[in-house]
């Protein structure tokens, strides 16, 4: 069960079970009532992470499963500071400010749709 400071429900919060060993991960999302079900978790030790916006992120570590188990973890979310990050992961592109040459790639349809030049 997910719920806030308050006692309130966490409906459409996502939580993500990841094996500390093996590093797999499985994610649901609480429903209305603020319940989630995370199932066919191999056996072994996980940690739980829980987000929402608007809310601090909650992690419990040290959850290990057995065979035929179902944990049960409550969380109680905190109202946290909602901040934007920015992260940029690829290079940028090259541009040949050099040269004067534009070029532009022709798909099928437009080069079918042109009007013919060739002499009848």
């Amino acid at each position: 069960m997910i719920r806030d400071s308050s006692g309130g429900v966490v409906p459409e919060a996502k939580v993500t079970a990841r094996n500390t060993a093996t590093s797999f991960s499985r994610t649901g999302t609480s429903n209305e009532t603020g319940a989630y079900l995370i199932t066919n978790l191999p056996v072994g030790p996980y940690s739980l992470l829980i987000e929402k916006v608007g809310f601090r992120q909650f992690t419990q570590d040290g959850i290990t499963l057995q065979v035929t188990q179902n944990a049960r973890v409550d969380a109680v979310l905190v109202v946290g500071q909602v901040s934007d990050s920015i992260t940029i992961s690829e290079a940028a592109i090259n541009v040949d400010t050099r040269g004067s040459t534009v070029g532009d790639v022709v798909d099928r349809l437009r080069v079918r749709n042109c009007p013919s030049t060739a002499a009848t």
